[in-house]
């Protein structure tokens, strides 16, 4: 469980229990902020949205991602620590690392319980004894062929149940919608975006590895642009990965996540892969075959430029 225990503060899960009349603090008003928030005011929760951002823009995302605002107190601007100390229950977004400044010294002097959106999702499904009651959950982590996996045990579910669901942002039709619905401005924005998550990610990681006393290093790191099931066969959403891969500005995201990665704690980064052609199984290489030139191959100028111009500092 990746939850925060405070002085008084109730052991979760049974912090995320009898959600009707309790405070809940949604840190993150973009989408997965927005979907837990939508949650819990459905639960009778009483909620509050912080997020960073200007009060009309964190309006505008939570109206955009399906959340009644009006139900809804946001705090915009920054993490209020007086809103923190208030809350019975603070949820993170994935964006939101616990090494924040704010929430650690909300951590300090003993915060409420901070879970993340898994935790709120998983009681939910559970309460009042609803694992018990025909609902199975299976969850799928690691390293390597996590998407692959799961959308494979999604289809053998779905073979035995037509009610199987799977989670997050694999084999929704939101999400098949979405990127079906992009142009190559609109993907490229969501990349660049991506790698603030991927950055908040890696600061929690080294947080934890750091307590252990032990490195953090990137094994396969890199885009990996691949469409998902049926949408692996989408023409669209191919050119729109390959174009993407080739695309100018994929130097500017790779330096952004490079950096992000250094900056974060990270240790040594080891890119998947030098040159594989791109196609419906992924966009894996740095180059697209081999000789091509590197002003023709933004990954592959991204690593070069990174690497010329940063000392080894792991």
């Amino acid at each position: 469980m990746m939850t925060s225990t405070a002085t008084n503060a109730p052991p979760c899960p049974e912090c995320l229990r009898h959600r009707r009349g309790r405070r809940f603090v949604v840190v993150g008003g973009g989408k997965t902020g927005a979907a837990a928030a939508r949650l819990l005011v459905r639960e009778g929760a009483i909620v509050t949205v912080v997020d960073d951002g200007a009060h009309d823009k964190v309006s505008a995302d939570l109206g955009k991602h399906g959340a009644d605002f009006s139900t809804i107190t946001i705090v915009a601007g920054g993490i209020d620590q007086a809103v923190i100390d208030g809350a019975d229950v603070v949820v993170l977004s994935p964006g939101v690392p616990r090494a924040h400044a704010a929430l650690q010294a909300a951590v300090s002097r003993g915060a409420p319980p901070i879970v993340n959106e898994l935790e709120l999702g998983l009681a939910i499904l559970t309460d009042d004894g609803a694992a018990l009651d025909g609902v199975r959950l299976l969850a799928i982590t690691g390293t390597n062929g996590k998407s692959t996996t799961t959308t494979m045990a999604g289809a053998i579910a779905a073979e035995q149940d037509p009610l199987a669901f799977v989670g997050g942002n694999l084999g929704t039709p939101e999400q098949r919608g979405k990127v079906q619905g992009m142009g190559q401005p609109e993907l490229m924005a969501a990349l660049d975006g991506a790698v603030d998550e991927a950055i908040a990610w890696t600061k929690e990681q080294v947080e934890t590895a750091t307590k252990y006393k032990v490195a953090v290093i990137a094994y396969e790191g890199g885009q990996h642009l691949v469409g998902i099931g049926p949408v692996m066969d989408d023409p669209h959403v191919n050119t729109l990965f390959d174009r993407a891969n080739s695309h100018p500005k994929m130097k500017d995201v790779y330096l952004r996540y490079l950096n992000g990665w250094k900056h974060a704690g990270g240790g040594l980064f080891v890119h998947f892969t030098t040159v594989a052609p791109p196609g419906k199984f992924g966009r894996w290489g740095a180059m697209e075959r081999l000789g091509q030139p590197r002003a023709e191959a933004p990954k592959y100028d991204a690593l070069l430029t990174f690497i010329e111009g940063t000392p080894r500092w792991y």
